[in-house]
Order: structure tokens, then sequence, then C-alpha cells
């Protein structure tokens, strides 16, 4: 699971930073005439350049590292947002963070030397003139790396490290429908292509273990290089999260997608990831011609489930199967 921090834009933190610096202060009643404006100068710039770093650091150090991320959330980044640019940001605001430091360090020397209440004023003004103007230079960055944290943080949560069974096929061969019908997860589920846009996460439990079951969004048939970036989150998923694979083929064809078809992608996708882990499940059992689609099937694979995930049919035998295949895993 990601966890990402609040981003502000520069205007935000610059509006709180100078509200904080001329709030009114305390001072130590022993101190008089320049002493004392010199401490009321040298608190508003600590307070000024303290709420700038906050901020600034919380996005530093709160972002999460890309390159220390599990292999899954590294590869489904980067269908969201540009690493490259991400970085970059980052660097950006590090940047910020030290160099507003800096600019406190120097100005409280000049503070120090000062000696008269006009020249305590000029060097005030000069600090959080800079610290502004700092700030705003990375505006773009920050306003990048809001955006990111938005994105990410509709991310589904995704313990990588408990078993995962990935479900898997071309469009509306009746994912979203299984992931309802086996767990407490309820996707919203659209009769068009492409149903699922985004990975969507449920849980159920088999005996004494929580599984995960992640629905994944339909894939097409084309070379993997040339699949786009919804087909690259389910292949995210398929390759780093799946203890088992449950493909769904539609042998009634009435996802859209020829039974050929579906069987490619099949192909393609037992390249990158061990064949031991797939169970092929023919779905839609229901409809009058299953069995005519489930007769070419036969011909090609071999073991096929055969289920209905609308109606329940042959899910119990599945999620023995599903059963068998994690308790192997481990």
């Amino acid at each position: 699971m990601l966890k990402l921090p609040m981003v502000y834009t520069s205007e935000e933190i610059i509006d709180y930073a100078f509200r904080k610096a001329f709030r009114k202060k305390q001072v130590p009643t022993a101190l008089k005439g320049i002493d004392r404006r010199r401490y009321v100068e040298r608190v508003r710039l600590e307070q000024f350049e303290g709420a700038a770093q906050r901020f600034l650091y919380n996005v530093v150090r709160g972002f999460p590292s890309v390159d220390s991320l599990h292999p899954f959330y590294r590869e489904l980044i980067s269908t969201f947002i540009d690493v490259d640019r991400l970085k970059h940001s980052l660097g950006a605001a590090d940047w910020a963070y030290r160099t507003v430091r800096r600019i406190l360090r120097q100005h409280r020397r000049l503070l120090r030397a000062a000696e008269s209440d006009r020249e305590l004023i000029r060097i005030r003004k000069s600090a959080t003139g800079r610290f502004s103007s700092v700030i705003k230079q990375i505006s773009p960055e920050l306003e990048f790396l809001k955006s990111v944290a938005v994105k990410l943080d509709k991310l589904a949560t995704i313990d990588t490290d408990t078993p995962s069974v990935v479900l898997a096929g071309a469009p509306n061969t009746g994912k979203s429908t299984l992931l309802k019908r086996i767990t407490r997860a309820k996707p919203k589920i659209a009769e068009y292509p492409f149903t699922t846009k985004n990975i969507i996460v449920g849980h159920m439990e088999l005996g004494e273990q929580v599984v995960q079951v992640i629905d994944t969004p339909g894939i097409l048939d084309r070379p993997l290089e040339e699949h786009n970036k919804v087909e690259r989150r389910a292949i995210a998923a398929i390759r780093h999260l799946a203890t088992v694979v449950v493909f769904l083929i539609d042998p009634t064809e009435t996802c859209g997608y020829p039974l050929e078809s579906q069987l490619a992608i099949l192909d393609s996708l037992m390249q990158i990831v061990d064949r031991r882990k797939f169970i092929v499940t023919a779905n839609k059992s229901d409809l009058e011609t299953f069995k005519y689609g489930l007769r070419k099937l036969n011909e090609r694979v071999e073991n096929i489930l055969v289920v209905s995930a609308a109606t329940g049919q042959g899910i119990s035998r599945l999620l023995e199967e599903v059963s068998m295949r994690i308790g192997d895993s481990g």
C-alpha cells in the first residue's frame, strides 16, 4: 500500500508561512530597544522558514522512492505518471528545502549585525522575498506532485505479501461478475469493452486463509509492447502479484472477441508468467451457444473448468482448484 503526503501549491505554502510569521509574538520583557526588535524579526524569519520547510520536507521525505517500491507498484505507477518527471520534481522540492535553510542562516547572521530598526526590517523583507522566490520557482513541480498524489491515492490497496488470485482475459469475458460472485467487492459493471479501467481488489476466505482477488482490465490480442496503459496495468498484476491466474474465456464470443483472439492472449501471457499458475476457465455456461463454443475450445486446451459467473454454476469447483493451487505454492 502506498502512503503519500499532502502536497500544497506554492501559493498555499507562502500564504501559510506569512500568516505564521506575523502572528503576535511573546517577547521576553528583559529585551529593550533594538534587541527587542531584533528578537521579533529573528523569530519571524524562523517561523516563516519553519513553516515553508515543513511543507517541503513532508513532500521530499513523504513520497516513496520509486526505485525502492515493489516491482508491481513500479510498473503500475509508470502507467499513470511520467516517472522521470516525478524524480525531477522531487529533486526540485529537495533543492528548495535546502535553499530555504541556507537563506535563513545567511539572514540570521545579518540580523545579529544590524544596528537600526530600518536595517532589521530590510533584512527580514529580503529573506522572506528570497524564500518566496525559491518556492515560486518550483510551482510547476509542486502542482505536478499534487496531481500525482491524488492519482496514486486512488489506487487499490494491495498487499504484495498476501496470496493473490488474478482474474485475466479479454474485455467482457466476465471478470468483474466473477469478482462480485466470489468476494466482498462490489465492482461497477457496464456492458461495453474495457469495463474495468483500473485494478479492482476484493477478498475472500479459503478455509482459514484470506486471499486477494484482483480484477484486471481486459487485454487485447496484440504484441506486448503495443499494449496501452490500461492493458499494462493488467499485465503488471499478472506478472508480479499472481499466485494463481484465473484466465476467463468466453466460448460464446458474446464478449465481442473471437475464440482465436482470446486464446492468442492466453498464449502471450504464458510467455511471461509460469503457465502452471493458470487455471483456464470457460465462462458463460448459462448461454445457449456455450456448448458449441466449448467443443471448439476443448480441441485447443486441456483441463478447462466450466463456470457461469452470472448463475454461480461451477464456482465451487473453481474455488477448490484455486485453494489447491495456493496450497501447493506455499
